[in-house]
């Protein structure tokens, strides 16, 4: 039986100090048949319990799963944070659980040692996720991407599951972002990396922000300015 761990659950692990022996506790429960919730697919829920703490007041983890071959846990979280699975995370995660149980065991092998699959590190600015399960999954796929794992066409799958679809913003929706954020034209233009010229041309209507700039400006009006610094 192979146990492994994303990145992403690796730092949520080490965050609330879930050490090897906990995870490998509630892998030999599913394996014992005692799975708290089979959602399909390859896909258990799985509690884990806290240090001197029971399960009933843990963590919850979502691994794939393949009973007495293969576990990885791909994302964790308190039972506080989320009731249940929205439709759109299981169908997300359920196809990275079928794209990893597809995999031979050189496969594995190859994106694990070349720790590109596994890499932590802070997501990047102009990426908005869905979701944090969303953003686990994500980060698991280009990894595996990375590693010579999974194809490019099959990436581009994830990002349509996992990131949020970037609207236009018109004009006005611009001026009243940056007003909203006590900003001036100079100081906007820096927390973006544009021009002062640009700002004011896409709040006349002349230009309209592209690309890493749209997906910014849409960060901006969800997480105020402060995400960008």
């Amino acid at each position: 039986m192979r146990v492994f761990k994303n990145k992403p659950f690796a730092r949520f692990a080490r965050k609330n100090e879930l050490g090897d022996a906990e995870l490998c506790a509630a892998i030999q429960d599913a394996n014992r048949g005692l799975i708290d919730a089979d959602l399909g697919g390859g896909v258990i829920k799985q509690r884990v319990a806290r240090k001197g703490a029971g399960k009933s007041g843990g963590f919850r983890t979502m691994i794939v799963f393949r009973i007495g071959e293969l576990a990885i846990f791909v994302h964790g979280f308190a039972k506080s944070e989320v009731d249940n699975i929205r439709p759109d995370e299981l169908f997300a995660l359920k196809k990275l659980a079928s794209e990893m149980l597809a995999y031979g065991a050189d496969a594995l092998e190859r994106a694990i040692v070349s720790g590109s699959s596994w890499r932590c590190g802070a997501m990047g600015k102009a990426k908005q996720y869905r979701s944090s399960l969303m953003a686990s999954i994500h980060e698991t796929a280009e990894g595996l991407h990375s590693a010579g794992v999974m194809d490019k066409r099959t990436l581009r799958e994830f990002d349509e599951l996992c990131l949020t679809p970037v609207q236009p913003l018109a004009p006005e929706e611009i001026r009243a972002l940056r007003l909203r954020e006590g900003a001036s034209q100079a100081v906007f233009a820096r927390y973006l990396n544009v021009t002062t010229g640009l700002i004011s041309q896409w709040e006349r209507g002349e230009r309209r922000p592209q690309g890493a700039s749209l997906k910014l400006l849409s960060l901006v009006a969800q997480k105020g300015l402060s995400c960008v610094a």
